[in-house]
């Protein structure tokens, strides 16, 4: 797999491919373009592209965004390629890669139940759940690296 940062004239194109972000085609590319291209110009890191290493096809997209926790690990697949181990392949490349480059000391991800294969993909990447707990959505578990929780 390659991963790699989303230019601005990709964000039609990665809609087209995961279209699974938001409702509108519109609120896709707006998304993109905020947590993929202008968050990789204002802090260096962001939602990366995740293309297959030999086709070069659009898999979905894996990295950090900052949060108010501190920096949080995010990634979605297009619905034909889940249950390919491509997702664990993505956080497990990015997570080391978080470890090393981000300045921050919290570094986590959070997953909405019941989602196990979520789960399983955080835990593969080294991390563990911390807590559980319930918000205006309803619950979400809140995964983290040890030693970089983001909670006291």
């Amino acid at each position: 797999m390659r991963i790699r940062p989303f230019s601005c004239d990709e964000v039609s194109d990665a809609t087209d491919a995961i279209g699974l972000l938001a409702d509108t085609d519109e609120q896709n590319r707006e998304w993109i373009s905020r947590l993929g291209v202008e968050h990789q110009r204002v802090h260096g890191y962001a939602y990366w592209q995740c293309r297959d290493k030999e086709t070069g096809q659009l898999l979905g997209f894996c990295g950090w965004r900052e949060h108010d926790l501190g920096a949080s690990l995010g990634y979605a697949f297009a619905e034909p390629t889940r249950g390919n181990g491509y997702a664990t392949e993505a956080a497990c490349a990015v997570v080391p890669w978080g470890v090393a480059n981000i300045g921050v000391k919290r570094l986590y991800a959070s997953v909405r139940p019941p989602n196990p294969a979520s789960c399983k993909v955080l835990e593969h990447a080294g991390m563990t759940l911390i807590r559980e707990y319930e918000d205006a959505n309803g619950p979400r578990l809140i995964y983290a690296l040890p030693g970089r929780s983001p909670l006291p």
